[in-house]
C-alpha cells in the first residue's frame, strides 16, 4: 500500500494502450498504489518507435526520462517518510 508506482504502456495502435493503462491505474489505486503525477505514460505507434529493441524516437525517449526520474524522486522523497 502506499508505494510509489509508475504505469506505462504501448502499442502499435495510435492509443498507445490508453485502455488498458487507464483500466491498470484504476485497479492499481484501488490497491492504493500511490500513481504520482507524470507516472502516467502511453506510447502509441511503438513499432515506428523501437529499431533493434533499441528507443529511437527522442520525444519517447524524453518522456520516460521523465517519468523515470519523476518515479526516483517519489521513491526518496517515501523512504524518507517510512
Amino acid at each position: 500500500m502506499h508505494k510509489p508506482t509508475a504505469v506505462i504502456s504501448s502499442s502499435p495502435s495510435p492509443d498507445g494502450g490508453a485502455n488498458a493503462n487507464a483500466s491498470l491505474v484504476k485497479t492499481l489505486r484501488v490497491m492504493m498504489a500511490d500513481i504520482g503525477a507524470g507516472s502516467i505514460l502511453c506510447i502509441p505507434a511503438v513499432t515506428a518507435k523501437l529499431t533493434d529493441g533499441e528507443i529511437i524516437d527522442p520525444t519517447t525517449v524524453t518522456a520516460l526520462q521523465s517519468l523515470l526520474a519523476g518515479l526516483v524522486k517519489q521513491l526518496r522523497s517515501s523512504s524518507t517518510r517510512d
